[in-house]
């Protein structure tokens, strides 16, 4: 690889974290492997120090408890969600999501912490999350802190990490009753393709009323993001095929499309609506149902 003059396998966050440091913009961090290595092969990020987190056993935790919710670290990969029957059971959206990434090669080794850090705007676990308010826990030289994974993309391919810093989990809040939720992903050639469009959304419903509404998308914008009108439109209002309609077209107003050589932004924009529509019925059926 070009460039390449040193691999390191630290064995505590601490250890890792001091190669951010030291190394600084030299150093790549590496842990399924997926997105970091088809930018080396490409050439477009020629680190000098690639640092692998493999060798960490903390960071390869999923944990559940009914009051602190879902814990996901840096090593959990694609696979291990979809064979928890405690995300199937309680974040079925995570598991429709992890479902729609790639081939059963890539879901052994790919992470979900790793595919939120290569920020793409069509991140296929940035919608789910958004969906399920998710924060994500970070370490670096200055100790540890928490951000909310809405204020963790800052652009493509950007994120709010600083110098030195690493995410150490995921962390997801615990189901409320009477909730549900819904991904669903518009790809090139199938689902398993890289989306033209994804919706990840989540309801709570309280006296047949929407008590919370979370609607998020993927490769529309810059990055992943929120439609927050469209969840303000839902809230507090009885769930109907109406108001369905008329937040996923506020939905489509919100998003800010790109055209390139999947689609054009009116298509994807087109997409947004009827997306985000079916993934609301989706959702409220299962709120209701619970």
């Amino acid at each position: 690889m070009v460039g390449m003059k040193e691999y390191h396998r630290p064995k505590t966050v601490k250890e890792a974290v001091e190669l951010l440091k030291r190394h600084g913009k030299k150093a790549k961090l590496i842990a399924g492997g997926t997105d970091v290595m088809v930018l080396l092969r490409a050439e477009k990020v020629t680190p000098e120090h690639l640092v692998s987190i493999n060798a960490i056993p903390a960071l390869r935790k999923l944990t559940f408890t009914a009051k602190a919710g879902l814990s996901i670290g840096p090593l959990v990969t694609y696979s291990d969600l979809l064979e928890r029957a405690v995300v199937c059971e309680h974040y079925p959206i995570l598991a429709q999501a992890a479902g729609l990434i790639g081939a059963r090669q890539v879901q052994n080794v790919g992470t979900i912490v790793g595919n939120l850090c290569h920020a793409s705007p069509s991140a296929d676990m940035g919608p789910p999350l958004l969906a399920l308010d998710a924060q994500v826990e970070i370490s670096g030289p200055a100790g540890a802190r928490t951000l909310p994974l809405q204020k963790f993309f800052v652009g493509p391919n950007q994120t709010a990490l600083r110098a030195g810093e690493m995410v150490t989990a995921v962390l997801v809040p615990p189901p409320a009753r009477a909730s549900g939720s819904c991904f669903l992903k518009h790809g090139l050639r199938g689902q398993l393709e890289i989306a033209m469009v994804s919706a990840g959304v989540s309801l709570t419903m309280r006296n047949g009323a929407v008590a919370r509404a979370r609607i998020a998308l993927g490769a529309v914008a810059p990055v992943p993001m929120r439609a927050e009108k469209a969840e303000k439109l839902l809230t507090g209002q009885p769930f109907s095929d109406g108001l369905c309609r008329e937040a996923a077209a506020s939905a489509a107003k919100e998003c800010k499309p790109i055209t390139d050589f999947r689609c054009s932004a009116e298509y994807r924009r087109e997409m947004v609506e009827v997306f985000t529509r079916r993934a609301l019925q989706q959702a409220a059926k299962v709120a209701q149902a619970g």
